[in-house]
């Protein structure tokens, strides 16, 4: 390892045990409620489900009053970072390793375990990775996990839930999304689902109109995988497209950003082409930025009366045929202001931080949407 690296470890180090020794201050051992969120260790990847996560962690952190619990995050039992917060965008959330949450919080009368969707595989009784995690939860005199279901696409297998659900019949699961808050799902899972809504950044948006736009077209990270067989689009064929067809654009790919610079690129680009899920930041977050957003319609994220919609094609091969087309249509000032309002009063009716902390709350006051 360099010099350089070996005094950024260093120094991660030690800014983290003075975090955290803020912490130990207090007395957690008499503490007998605790609320554990168990997160990722790529710490320097920032995603749409890391933001919400946060968010959610903030958010129950404040109703301690309502829960009477202690509310922490940790990394799984087998892992032995030093990393004590996400460190590419503002948040509240404070990582602790797991032997220190044993250490800190013993003889809990309550204990919810807040796992993200694709940890539900790992969490079994014959894992022996989480033999620790296993002798410690079991003391509690109630213990419960909540799947938190960031994306219905990513659920592991419904075995994995059905065997987690043996183990650990205390079993619920919240939603991210209005499309998967069914009874239909609610009975597929066979465990009581709740929706807690969508939501992005912990702080807001910077909105320039379209005269303070630079002409740049931004493209989601994301590569083409929900292309049929029969078709040949590739997201290389509408970078060159656009390229030829549209020089005087600046293309930016979003990548090897921080949250900060990255809301910053999409404040001052005109339109932004996600390759990803659809309805995700990449769109959410370019109209609240005050630009416009092209997509693929999902069924999965898009609610039906976002089809049809002049930036919401239903293939690759529509937006690849459209795509100029529909850009010198938007680069009119009123056409563009108009539409972008049109969005932003939709996403506006999803994404509400009001409407995540009501969902969360609901939740701690046993008011579940589908039992």
């Amino acid at each position: 390892m360099s010099i350089s690296k070996e005094i950024k470890k260093a120094k991660r180090k030690f800014k983290s045990w003075i975090f955290k020794n803020k912490f130990k201050k207090n007395d957690f051992k008499k503490s007998k409620r605790l609320v554990l969120f168990f997160v990722p260790k790529e710490v320097d990847v920032i995603s749409g489900g890391i933001l919400s996560i946060c968010t959610i962690y903030k958010i129950v952190k404040e109703l301690e009053e309502l829960h009477n619990c202690n509310v922490v995050a940790s990394f799984l039992p087998n892992v032995k970072g030093i990393d004590y917060k996400f460190s590419k965008f503002e948040n509240d959330m404070v990582i602790f390793n797991f032997n220190e949450i044993t250490k800190y919080f013993k003889d809990l009368e309550f204990l919810e375990v807040h796992i993200p969707d694709y940890m539900v595989p790992l969490f079994k009784e014959n894992n022996p990775d989480l033999v620790s995690f296993n002798n410690w939860v079991f003391k509690s005199n109630f213990f419960k996990i909540n799947i938190l279901n960031q994306n219905d696409l990513l659920m592991p297998d419904l075995k994995h839930v059905k065997d987690l659900k043996k183990w650990v019949p205390n079993l619920t699961m919240t939603v991210a999304h209005e499309k998967y808050a069914t009874i239909e799902r609610r009975n597929y899972y066979d465990i009581p689902l709740h929706l807690l809504s969508p939501w992005l950044s912990p702080s807001p948006y910077k909105t320039r109109s379209f005269s303070d736009k630079d002409n740049c077209i931004v493209l989601s990270p994301d590569e083409i995988d929900r292309v049929p067989s029969d078709t040949m689009v590739t997201k290389v064929g509408i970078i060159s497209k656009l390229k030829h067809m549209l020089p005087e654009y600046e293309i930016i790919i979003i990548q090897n950003m921080t949250y900060d610079e990255y809301k910053e690129t999409i404040s001052r680009a005109k339109f932004t082409i996600t390759f990803g899920e659809g309805l995700d930041g990449y769109f959410v977050e370019s109209i609240f930025s005050g630009s416009v957003s092209f997509a693929i319609y999902n069924d999965i994220f898009f609610k039906p009366d976002f089809q049809g919609l002049p930036s919401v094609y239903d293939s690759f091969d529509l937006l690849l045929e459209n795509i100029i087309k529909d850009i010198k249509h938007f680069e009119n000032p009123e056409k563009y202001t108009e539409y972008n309002s049109k969005l932003n009063i939709m996403l506006s009716k999803i994404y509400s931080y009001k409407r995540l902390q009501d969902n969360v709350t609901n939740y701690y006051k046993g008011n579940i949407d589908f039992k």
